[in-house]
């Protein structure tokens, strides 16, 4: 006579694997966002090298995320930032400021951010098909003629100090790539343009050397220094 399992044993062995599953469900979201966060920080890497080769071409100025690209010679129209992305780090230019498209070559968009990537479903954060789509702004200062020393890398005393562009909401589709709310202006609150923990309660950020650092909401938080100094 063959022997079978009972109920109750059928009933043990369904609850033993749904126990196991819900332990092991954490660690593996944890493993797919330290994965998603290394591909942010690829991207931002790539980002900053592009930074800093735009400055080595432009007297150690790095490029403005705001206001229209100027250099005599070129016909791209956008911000500097958007050339410095389609010169140096040989982003697809499709004829329109705001037309690359999303990911894989779009290295202005993080894996982490899933609102970014729902077509046709909310304007706020991406047009309808692949469109324009960015996920990174660029520090508020660096944006102000008032404020060149700011973008000036090749006469800070410690670039490494202060903050480029880094994690943020997404802007509107056209909307600029300066980050205008905190902590990129001090005097703003969290919203769309802000600095977003969207990495385990912290954000990757490019410095001003072109270097790539994550730091954590509460360190923000406590030290704003590294976003705006009048001598850095």
């Amino acid at each position: 006579m063959k022997q079978r399992f009972t109920l109750i044993e059928l009933l043990v062995v369904i609850a033993i694997i749904a126990i196991l599953a819900a332990m092991l469900l954490p660690a593996l979201q944890q493993s797919r966002e330290r994965a998603r966060a290394t591909a942010c920080s690829n991207n931002l890497k790539t980002y900053g090298t592009a930074v800093i080769m735009y400055a080595d071409d432009s007297r150690g100025l790095l490029p403005k995320p705001t206001g229209q690209h100027v250099l005599i010679g070129h016909n791209i129209s956008g911000y500097q930032v958007h050339y410095a992305m389609i010169t140096y780090a040989s982003m697809p230019y499709n004829g329109s400021s705001f037309n690359w498209r999303s990911t894989p070559n779009n290295i202005m968009q993080c894996p982490s951010d899933q609102k970014s990537r729902i077509p046709g479903t909310d304007t706020t954060y991406r047009g309808s098909g692949p469109d324009h789509v960015k996920s990174y702004v660029g520090n508020y200062y660096v944006g102000l003629d008032s404020e060149i020393q700011m973008r000036q890398v090749n006469k800070m005393r410690n670039p490494s100090n202060y903050m480029y562009a880094a994690d943020a909401y997404n802007t509107d589709i056209n909307a600029s790539f300066s980050g205008s709310d905190w902590p990129f202006k001090s005097s703003a609150t969290l919203d769309k343009d802000s600095v977003w923990p969207i990495h385990s309660n912290g954000f990757n950020g490019i410095f001003m050397d072109g270097s790539v650092h994550y730091k954590k909401l509460q360190q923000a938080l406590e030290n704003i220094s590294f976003i705006y100094s009048t001598k850095p």
